[in-house]
């Protein structure tokens, strides 16, 4: 047993490494015209049963995304594009945007994705064109993208500190606190130093933020009652999505030579090494980007749920 789980870490550890080597390559943001070599009646059976799953889980993937979204403004190489492209940086057109990127995802879910013309495919094929699009704006200034943020909000006359609210300035507080008695991972500073905008590693991030949820939290979302066979089903989809979006073999955040226990630890990888110290740099951009894309929830109550959830305590945000 013991020697099986060195085995199991090193192969994780082996395509972990592969897929930061990925924060190089641009992604292509294009799907497909043909359907993937591996998608054979197996795979194609599984990923019907996916999409079962998703269907009796709604509620539970509708809140594990708004999660992603809301915590993922944690991630620089994530709002930064989203500032720029300035199709989100106010209400109520941010709500507009992100309802329709959600009624496109969920179309994902309503048919064969590797038929011609089905409704999934072209919702894909339109959400990787919104994709392309902002892409094709900050590739070209990847070196000077962080100014032209800022010079984006003085523009539009955003101060993003005079609107952080007396609860948003203790969670920073709290944040920081954490943040200064934590050493930080190689990883996530290669991540957020030398990285190429859209590339293959910020795509299979936003990849896995829809499946990795309901692996390493299955009981705060409700899921908890999902088989294992269920979940697998859940990963074969997203396999197949991860294609679909335009993300190489190797870098797809469902590897194909995974069982279930390698994608478990590999979520788990992914979140010490470069998303839990995001999340340690949380700064008054991000809470305002992810404020204008909070609907029907209090952004402050979910902060101090998720960061509870990944190990951070917030101990004066609620007393």
């Amino acid at each position: 047993m013991e020697r099986d789980s060195e085995e199991r870490h090193e192969r994780v550890s082996q395509q972990f490494q592969k897929l930061m080597e990925g924060r190089h390559e641009a992604c292509s943001l294009l799907a497909p015209d043909s359907a993937p070599d591996w998608l054979d009646q197996e795979a194609k059976e599984a990923s019907r049963r996916g999409r079962e799953v998703y269907r009796r889980n709604v509620y539970a993937n509708m809140a594990g995304g708004m999660d992603a979204l809301l915590i993922g403004m944690c991630i620089h190489n994530f709002y930064r594009p989203l500032v720029y492209s300035q199709k989100t940086i106010k209400r109520p057109q941010s709500g507009m945007r992100y309802m329709e990127t959600g009624m496109m995802m969920y179309s994902w879910y309503r048919d064969d994705l590797w038929a011609q013309d089905s409704l999934s495919i072209r919702a894909m094929r339109r959400v990787n064109s919104m994709h392309r699009a902002v892409a094709d704006k900050v590739r070209p200034i990847a070196d000077s993208l962080e100014e032209e943020v800022e010079k984006v909000f003085r523009d539009t006359d955003i101060d993003c500190e005079s609107r952080l609210t007396n609860q948003d300035k203790i969670l920073l507080a709290d944040v920081e606190a954490i943040r200064e008695r934590t050493e930080l991972p190689q990883e996530y500073l290669n991540y957020v130093k030398d990285s190429t905008p859209f590339s293959e590693l910020d795509m299979a991030i936003i990849q896995g933020a829809f499946f990795a949820p309901y692996l390493m939290y299955s009981r705060h979302y409700g899921v908890s009652g999902v088989s294992r066979r269920d979940l697998e089903d859940f990963l074969a989809l997203w396999r197949l999505f991860g294609y679909y979006l335009g993300i190489g073999e190797s870098s797809n955040a469902v590897p194909g030579n995974f069982d279930f226990d390698d994608m478990v630890l590999y979520c788990d990888f992914l979140m010490e090494r470069i998303l839990k110290p995001c999340m340690l740099h949380l700064d008054a951009r991000a809470v305002y980007m992810a404020k204008t894309a909070v609907m029907i929830t209090d952004y402050n109550v979910v902060a101090y749920t998720k960061y509870r959830l990944v190990g951070f305590d917030l101990p004066n945000l609620w007393k």
